[in-house]
This record gives structure tokens, C-alpha cells and sequence, in this order.
């Protein structure tokens, strides 16, 4: 009611449209294309991460790799898109391409949670649960709140079969995305 009273129908519009784009991400597989008065937003590096986002929930992992190119174009480094870009490559079992951009990353931001899950979604990528778990785990010390982190982390316990870590990390990832379904699937 607030936007409605206190804004332009172009306001509205865009509003309408950003929030579109962040919410029912499960749910509508649809491309949100920007109004005609927004065409502008159409190669808005957020934009293009929510379109990716809603297209790797969806399972569209090739349509949502794409998408994210897009965007790195744009701004190679934005964290939210990177994250699901790399989850595009675990995917599509592009290992070459996980191990470039892990290696990558690391060389610049040695001190970023990214960096670190990129290569140890790479080693989860190619089995070595081990080093998976080793650079996950530097991944969720650096940050603590990144959830995505957390649930590789679970992965990496689960797939050799050591269950209570694997719980205790999939706890943890349950307690930092309250009301998320995912989490509680593991």
C-alpha cells in the first residue's frame, strides 16, 4: 500500500519487477523480462544473477551457466552470481572449467569463502572428499554465515559415510537458512 500511494507507475512497475525476479524462485520457471521501461535492467549483473538463480533451481543448469556468463561479462567477481555459476560447473561436470576458476579465485582472494568453496566444490566434483572437505572447510572458518558452504561441507561428510559430522554440519546450514526447505532434505 506504501509503494502504491508514495510512487510513480514506473516506480511500481520496477519494484514490482525486482521483486518478482527474488521471489517464487522455485516455483515459476518462466523468464521475468524487464518492462519496456525498464529494458535498461536487461543487462543488470543482479538481474541476471536472480534469472540464474530461478533457472538453477528450476534444474535449466546449461540455461542458467549461460545466464551467468552473461553477467560475469559484466562483473566477474559478483559474488551472487558467482556462487551459482559455480554450482552451474559442478552440474555440468565441467571440471576443467571449476579448476580454472577455483584456482583463480584463489590467487586473487585468498582471504574470500568463495575462493575456497570454488575448490572444494572442484574436489567434490572429481571425489576427493578429502581435499573437498579440507577447502570447505576453509571456506565456512573464513565465513561462518555462508550457508551454501555449510551444505557442501555436509556433502562432503556424507559421501564417505560419516554421518554424525554430516548431520552436525547440515544443522548448522539449517540454522543459518530458517525457512528453507533445502537443509532439512539432508
Amino acid at each position: 500500500a506504501v509503494v502504491s500511494t508514495q510512487s510513480t507507475g514506473a516506480e511500481r512497475e520496477m519494484v514490482h519487477y525486482l521483486y518478482s525476479g527474488m521471489a517464487k524462485k522455485y516455483h515459476n520457471q518462466q523468464h521475468l523480462s524487464p518492462p519496456a521501461t525498464l529494458s535498461s535492467l536487461s543487462n543488470n549483473v543482479t538481474v541476471l544473477a536472480s534469472h540464474a538463480e530461478r533457472l538453477y533451481y528450476n534444474c535449466r543448469f546449461t540455461s542458467a551457466h549461460e545466464t551467468c556468463l552473461q553477467a560475469l561479462k559484466v562483473d566477474p567477481y559478483h559474488l551472487p552470481t558467482l556462487l551459482i555459476h559455480i554450482g552451474c560447473l559442478y552440474e555440468l561436470s565441467k571440471k576443467n572449467d571449476l579448476y580454472i576458476l577455483g584456482h583463480k579465485l584463489v590467487d586473487l582472494y585468498p582471504k574470500s569463502h568463495m575462493s575456497w568453496y570454488a575448490v572444494g566444490i572442484y574436489y567434490s566434483l572429481i571425489q576427493k572428499w578429502e581435499n573437498a572437505r579440507q577447502y570447505l572447510s576453509k571456506s565456512t572458518n573464513l565465513n561462518k554465515l555462508f550457508a551454501a558452504g555449510w551444505l557442501a561441507y555436509g556433502h562432503a561428510f556424507a559421501a564417505e559415510g560419516e554421518n554424525d559430522q554430516a548431520l552436525a554440519t547440515y544443522f548448522t546450514a539449517s540454522r543459518l537458512l530458517k525457512g528453507c526447505h533445502l537443509p532439512l532434505l539432508y
